[in-house]
């Protein structure tokens, strides 16, 4: 992570169901206001911005992720998975994720 966040793979992205989705997870585990906050100061929509730069997700990596998701429905790939697979391939980036569900969709960082 701290080679991820000082850009030793190039500027690191994530789309805004990325952010939901991580927003979503902590509000219910911890459920500590403070662990929401301190996951929310990485993306760059604060002030100061962030390290991680927030995607908008657009129609077509929305329904790239829709056609994904039902043509890999067995993997149960999640739609934000999907999402994140679609993001990456429009923009050629690598995927920095511990879900093994994700290989042979896109290309992963080494952990």
């Amino acid at each position: 992570m701290r080679g991820i966040l000082a850009g030793a793979h190039g500027a690191p992205a994530a789309p805004d169901h990325v952010v939901a989705e991580g927003l979503t997870f902590l509000r219910r585990r911890p459920a500590r206001r403070s662990v929401s906050e301190a996951f929310f100061r990485l993306f760059a929509t604060g002030d100061p911005p962030g390290p991680i730069v927030v995607l908008p997700t657009t129609e077509d990596v929305f329904a790239a992720a829709v056609e994904l998701h039902f043509a890999r429905y067995d993997r149960a790939l999640s739609i934000v998975d999907c999402v994140l697979i679609s993001a990456a391939r429009r923009r050629g980036a690598a995927v920095a994720t511990f879900d093994r569900g994700f290989e042979g969709e896109v290309e992963l960082l080494d952990a």
